[in-house]
């Protein structure tokens, strides 16, 4: 129903966010001369296993280039080795070009670009594709890009500002706004 698929979107968001905070350095940027790369990996495994059974392993491939292009390519492997998903995300700068998942194990295919003023949202699920467009709106994201967004905002929302951003959700052919906030947490001794 329709909560599972927004249940799916908060976990993949909060997968995406973790993913990022453990990231690798592997080759430094000199401003104008080789573009900034930097590799993660990440392994999930089955929940209640004590990380014994792993699920999927994700590696990542982020890409700056001197240009102010940003690509992001993301596989996802089974614990053999087989790909089971792919997701490849173009932004210049902050802003979304173009998101694009192939999820072979289902035989499905999205891709959400954005041309000119406009916002293309197309799926493809066992050879049949659904295509429709929504205007594009300011701070539009999707895929990595959500929790590059995060990370980028951190600060203004531990401070407590609220950051308006819009998800393009591919499977759904439009964009959802939501508000980042800072929640307060309790923390043992009373502290928050």
């Amino acid at each position: 129903g329709f909560w599972s698929r927004e249940f799916k979107i908060i976990v993949r968001l909060f997968a995406v966010l973790l993913f990022l905070c453990g990231y690798s350095f592997v080759h430094a940027a000199e401003p104008g001369l080789t573009p900034l790369v930097e590799q993660r990996r990440a392994t999930y495994y089955e929940r209640g296993t004590a990380r014994t059974k792993v699920l999927f392993i994700q590696e990542v491939i982020d890409t700056r280039g001197t240009d102010g292009l940003r690509a992001i390519k993301s596989v996802i492997k089974d614990p053999q080795g087989k790909i089971v998903m792919t997701e490849d995300t173009v932004l210049k700068g902050n802003d979304l070009i173009r998101d694009e998942i192939d999820q072979r194990q289902v035989s499905y295919r999205s891709v959400v670009a954005v041309e000119g003023p406009l916002v293309r949202y197309e799926v493809t699920r066992e050879g049949k594709t659904k295509s429709d467009s929504e205007d594009l709106r300011p701070n539009l994201f999707a895929g990595p890009s959500v929790a590059t967004k995060i990370v980028t905002e951190w600060d203004r929302i531990v401070k407590g500002e609220t950051i308006e951003i819009r998800v393009a959700v591919s499977e759904r052919r439009e964009s959802f706004r939501f508000a980042l906030v800072r929640a307060e947490s309790q923390i043992a001794g009373g502290e928050t």
